[in-house]
């Protein structure tokens, strides 16, 4: 099943070495649908088609958990014998595809919420935000050159009416489910981990040893049950030394053991069930592979916006797209319009944000990284692994899973 997963996912996309999301059942979007479902909530326009639905159902506790910057084919290569204990144990792997862009401000807000990007508006990174006339950082929910974390709450817009993210968590409260979410220290409070998991109950751990003893024991607990936990490890390793290195291996295994221990908790239990997926997979970057595109002569002239969303997928705003378009291809750069990308369903169904992506869409094929000096620490850019493009290895990722059976 798996290999003709990956023959759907990178024989479709209508990209020609690339994969575009698959929001028809194959993505990281309708299996968030389908968990919430299975609690009680109504997702029905959104369920996976890679969940045993009956399964899901039948289990009381459940487990979310998102491994930042874990790809499908690096998890296969690197894995090991330590993935091999987990599929021995009855966790099942297949490929999924992420979402566009595939970055982790915009993946964990389609699965904090079930709902596709272009329906909440978190489309990167660095966005153009019509509302405040400004380039921000998402993340950081601050403006792209200076400022404080958080600054954009002081705006005049409050964040939750910039973006739309309507989360479950409250609801299942209501239903009698405890709701509990575990994030790295340090961003409890932040705008964005208070926008995209409002409702919840919000806990946050400092290693990855802390994080499965916590989850095994939430497991362990009485009554009805969503954890959902986001691990960054791997992610600082990706872009520190690339998915390629031995680093990366070594944190990988480090991840795994960690799963190793909630799996276990949930196959003593019984009736839970423990899902893993993640924001993104990765490419390793090197020095040469990165086009300044202020550096690119007649580009900058001809854009009314400079460039935002990511190094991996640029939105480009121009009124003279032919123009742009011809000196991005002489860079050996793939564009897509942007209205084109749209007709294509590549955020979702629907686009309700739609001067966030710009006119043209630039999307390098292969470990290409495209570059806009936001300020002087901007013009730094010193990552040997990168992430937000197309190329299967950052679309596709895996969904580990264990839903209550042997």
């Amino acid at each position: 099943m798996a290999e003709d997963l990956l023959a759907l996912y990178t024989q479709e996309s209508g990209l020609e070495g690339l994969v575009t999301p698959r929001y028809d059942g194959y993505s990281i979007v309708e299996v968030a649908g389908s968990v919430y479902s299975s609690l009680g909530l109504n997702f029905k326009d959104r369920q996976s088609r890679l969940l045993d639905k009956g399964a899901l159902s039948e289990a009381s506790k459940v487990v979310l958990v998102v491994v930042d910057g874990l790809g499908y084919y690096h998890l296969k290569r690197l894995g090991g014998k330590t993935l091999g204990g987990l599929l021995d144990m009855g966790v099942d792997l297949l490929p999924i595809t992420t979402v566009a862009p595939t970055t982790t401000a915009t993946a964990l807000a389609s699965l904090a919420s079930a709902s596709y990007p272009g329906e909440h508006g978190l489309l990167g990174y660095v966005l153009w935000i019509k509302e405040v006339g400004a380039v921000v950082k998402t993340l950081a929910m601050r403006p792209a050159i200076g400022g404080p974390r958080d600054q954009l709450r002081d705006s005049g817009w409050g964040v939750s009416e910039l973006f739309r993210i309507s989360t479950p968590f409250a609801r299942l409260w209501l239903e009698g489910i405890a709701v509990k979410v575990y994030v790295p220290a340090g961003v409890k409070e932040s705008e964005y981990t208070k926008l995209i998991y409002a409702g919840a109950d919000i806990h946050e751990v400092v290693g990855l040893g802390e994080l499965s003893v916590k989850l095994a024991r939430e497991l362990r607990e009485e009554g009805p049950l969503l954890a959902t936990a986001y691990i960054p490890n791997l992610d600082s390793v990706l872009h520190a030394d690339s998915p390629e290195s031995e680093e990366y291996a070594a944190e990988l295994w480090h991840v795994l053991k960690a799963l190793k221990r909630v799996f276990e908790a949930a196959k003593s239990c019984g009736d839970a069930a423990v899902i893993v997926v993640s924001d993104h997979g990765g490419v390793p970057i090197c020095e040469s592979g990165v086009l300044w595109l202020n550096e690119v002569e007649g580009f900058l002239e001809n854009l009314y916006i400079p460039p935002t969303g990511e190094s991996r997928m640029s939105y480009i705003y121009t009124r003279q797209i032919d123009e742009v378009r011809e000196l991005l291809e002489n860079q050996g750069i793939l564009t897509v319009e942007a209205e084109d990308a749209v007709r294509r369903g590549l955020f979702g169904p629907r686009l309700l944000y739609r001067h966030r992506v710009g006119d043209l869409i630039a999307l390098p094929r292969g470990n290409t990284c495209l570059r806009y000096p936001y300020g002087s620490r901007g013009a730094e850019f010193d990552l040997k692994g990168h992430h937000g493009g197309l190329t299967p290895s950052e679309t596709i990722v895996p969904l580990l899973s264990y839903l209550g059976r042997a």
